[in-house]
């Protein structure tokens, strides 16, 4: 040693106390970050479909059954798969034992779809009736099956093998098209172009 108070072998000595603090805390807030990341963006959809839900019409009638389907499945409802909306949500009434209030609500999102697809434009729901139904809706759901700590941070509904929601051939994703479709003056689905997706039961 030269008495300078550095390594003669020219290599650094033991990290500052305050840059190992630092480092720390930046890997806790990344990792903090990672566990929150998919509540994060469980609420930001859950607040788009309110939003479009507002707006009414098939646009919003679609948001609303979309986000009634994301709080069945982040409670261990099944994914909606190829049924038609009445007979899914019928499945989703007695899979979750929803009381008669929110069971009405349901119904409401599922009417309020099928006239977006075969109603005039002008006999669509409204926005705020929209909204009302989707709220008792969800909060049906809410007493009937209170969300878990994991699925709270981690919801089921936006679990990459629940993708189902957005991007399989289910229920959801024709409810999907055919708003969009609607909403852009594409076309107009009728229970002719539709078949299997008329209303059941």
């Amino acid at each position: 040693a030269d008495g300078s108070g550095t390594d003669p072998s020219g290599k650094d000595g033991p990290p500052d106390i305050r840059d190992a603090a630092l480092l720390g805390l930046l890997v806790a807030f990344a990792i903090l970050a990672m566990i929150a990341a998919p509540a994060t963006v469980r609420r930001v959809a859950r607040y788009r479909r309110h939003i479009l839900a507002g707006r009414g019409g098939p646009a919003g009638a679609a948001a609303a059954w979309r986000e009634v389907l994301a709080e069945s499945v982040d409670r261990g409802g099944p994914p909606p798969g190829n049924s038609t909306v009445r007979v899914t949500a019928r499945r989703l009434v007695l899979s979750h034992r929803i009381d008669a209030p929110s069971s009405h609500a349901v119904r409401a999102v599922v009417d309020a779809v099928e006239r977006g697809w075969y109603a005039p434009p002008t006999n669509c729901v409204v926005g705020a009736e929209l909204v009302e139904a989707l709220r008792e809706a969800s909060a049906g759901l809410g007493r009937a099956a209170p969300l878990r700590l994991p699925d709270r941070l981690w919801p089921r509904s936006v679990r990459p093998r629940l993708s189902l929601l957005t991007r399989s051939h289910g229920t959801s994703v024709a409810v999907v098209e055919r708003a969009t479709a609607r909403g852009n003056g594409r076309r107009h689905a009728t229970p002719r172009d539709e078949p299997t997706r008329g209303p059941a039961g």
